[in-house]
């Protein structure tokens, strides 16, 4: 912008000074030497002047609407919003003193839980995103297993949601693999229903859902039931309360399904389990993510003797436990 109106400023200075100096000289010219001849040239050189002038005036009248349109451009391209990002990201960390999957598995009880969870949201439009990520557990101190490293459990996860009004629904493809090779890969598909009762100003809401969990091939997700082809049922909630710029929540499900997921004849309900945690934000900058720290504490019961008796294989003990706690303690953000 600089350069242009640069050149056209000396364009137009040019001009405007070459007129003004060749009026002098024939204005001198005329009241010295009035000679016709010198009047003709003066007036052809008056009339080319004119020409010129009307140029400089022209040029200058050009060179301030290019000024004025490419700084208005330029202020306006600045003062222009992005458009917002389409693709989101989150990272979560937990240690927790034990790990329980959701479906009543208590996989490991001695040392400490490290859980890694990141991914990556594609907002394909108002109501539809598509997510993809990886779960990480690492059993930091001990193993029962002494040909079981630390990395316990790797699962990578493709999901597509669909958000309908207050209702929100979910597809996913899990695979749980062992990076040391202690169980055949567990492909499994689950379908998910929720619904948020929250209000505007509203501080708390129950949050229903529902979760079909099936299993489609590989090693039994809970060890002594069957291997595919089966398939559990998570009913639950998740209570949210509003605590300032806290948020407190108490996640409460139980799982039910035919006897064989388990194993045995055990009966159809597998674990019930309580608890509650609380979550509070960063005052970090936003260029970096909306950042936070958790803390929590975890109920279960083993209502499925099944699971009471896979804790003998997991855990390596001599009798399994029908009750569990285990708390939790956490960091993670998203942009």
């Amino acid at each position: 912008m600089s350069v242009a109106f640069y050149v056209v400023y000396k364009s137009v200075h040019y001009s405007v000074c070459k007129v003004t100096q060749f009026s002098i000289v024939c204005a001198f010219a005329k009241t010295k030497r009035p000679t016709e001849a010198t009047n003709e040239n003066c007036l052809k050189g008056e009339a080319t002047m004119q020409q010129r002038k009307q140029l400089g005036k022209g040029l200058l009248a050009g060179a301030v609407l290019l000024t004025t349109g490419l700084a208005t451009g330029f202020a306006d391209l600045a003062r222009a919003d992005d458009p917002p990002s389409a693709i989101h990201g989150f990272m979560g960390m937990q240690l927790k003193t034990d790990y329980i999957t959701p479906r009543g598995l208590w996989v490991h009880d001695e040392g400490a839980a490290l859980q890694i969870v990141n991914g990556l949201v594609f907002l394909t439009s108002e109501s539809t995103s598509v997510v993809l990520g990886t779960w990480n557990d690492l059993n930091l101190f001990h193993q029962h297993d002494p040909n079981v490293d630390a990395w316990n459990e790797f699962d990578w996860f493709l999901a597509a949601n669909y958000t309908a009004g207050k209702w929100a629904f979910g597809l996913q493809y899990v695979e749980f693999i062992s990076p040391n090779h202690a169980f055949e890969p567990e492909k499994n598909l689950e379908f998910s229903a929720a619904y948020d009762d929250s209000v505007k100003g509203g501080s708390f809401a129950f949050k229903p859902y529902v979760k079909l969990f099936y299993a489609i091939a590989g090693d039994s997700t809970v060890v002594l039931g069957d291997t595919g082809d089966t398939y559990d049922v998570e009913i639950g909630m998740t209570p949210t309360l509003s605590v300032g710029a806290a948020t407190v929540t108490f996640p409460t499900w139980f799982t039910v399904g035919p006897e064989s997921y388990w194993g045995g004849d055990n009966g159809n309900f597998g674990v019930a389990s309580v608890g509650a945690a609380v979550k509070y934000p960063l005052g970090m900058p936003s260029q970096f993510g909306k950042w936070y720290v958790e803390a929590g504490v975890q109920y279960y019961h083993f209502i499925n003797d099944s699971l009471v008796d896979a804790q003998k294989l997991t855990l390596g003990v001599d009798e399994g436990d029908e009750n569990a706690v285990l708390g939790m303690v956490g960091i993670g953000f998203s942009f």
